[in-house]
């Protein structure tokens, strides 16, 4: 099962300040808006729970600093929300968290499309992956997709999906994170838990695999399938010359 992303119309706002307290994991942004045939006022998202904070100015499209659209909030696992703040200079800010409040209360009306608006297919279902472990992870940056091997599942898993091990393969894609920190100070490539599938920027999806070892997996893709796949050959010894 998936979630809609819900998008927050304040197109042609201006970003001001975004203010973080690391100590008590809040953050405040204030966004200056003027809506058609009203006068300016001042939006104040105040952020509870503060869990990741993406903060990029880099102005690749030297446009103005202006807000393009906000995508979200999407809840991407019980009480964990997701926001991200499209720039019109081609920026993103991405926020993880538990809970927002805004100021004026309605000053952020949310359009929650239903899963087939507009003609939108639902997500494939994806087989329970917690405990297995990541084999493998390929990516074909030419024609935009990636491959995730997971497997063996564990035995109710691989009853109810007909194979071991799956291949999550995504197509129309648009960023992979694959961060192998081991923050955890140890190895452990089994999958943790699953967040998503959600709908984001109206025609993407973002997928995020937990790993055990503390290490999360992040994918941004237009469409996927998961197939099933064989379980994958080690490389033999090289022979001597």
């Amino acid at each position: 099962m998936y979630i809609q992303a819900r998008t927050i119309d304040i197109q042609g706002g201006v970003l001001k300040s975004l203010l973080v307290d690391w100590p008590a994991g809040t953050a405040e942004i204030r966004i200056d808006h003027t809506p058609i045939r009203e006068q300016d006022q001042q939006l104040v998202l105040r952020i509870n729970g503060l869990a990741r904070l993406i903060v990029p100015r880099e102005g690749q499209w030297r446009g103005e600093m202006g807000i393009a659209r906000i995508y979200g909030p999407i809840r991407l696992e019980h009480d964990r929300q997701h926001l991200r703040i499209a720039m019109k200079s081609g920026d993103i800010i991405e926020l993880d968290y538990l809970s927002h409040e805004v100021e004026p209360t309605d000053a952020f009306p949310q359009h929650i499309a239903s899963p087939t608006a507009g003609g939108e297919d639902p997500h494939p279902e994806i087989p329970d992956l917690h405990d297995a472990p990541l084999r493998d992870v390929r990516l074909c940056w030419a024609e935009g997709t990636a491959e995730i091997l997971v497997g063996p599942l564990i035995s109710t898993s691989s009853s109810a999906f007909g194979a071991e091990y799956v291949a999550l393969r995504f197509q129309g894609l648009r960023r992979l994170i694959y961060p192998r920190r081991l923050p955890w100070d140890y190895f452990n490539p089994d999958i943790l838990a699953v967040l998503g599938p959600v709908r984001i920027e109206g025609d993407a999806w973002h997928l995020r695999l937990a790993i055990q070892d503390g290490d999360v997996i992040e994918v941004d893709y237009g469409s996927m399938i998961a197939s099933p796949a064989v379980e994958p050959q080690l490389p033999g010894p090289t022979p001597e010359s």
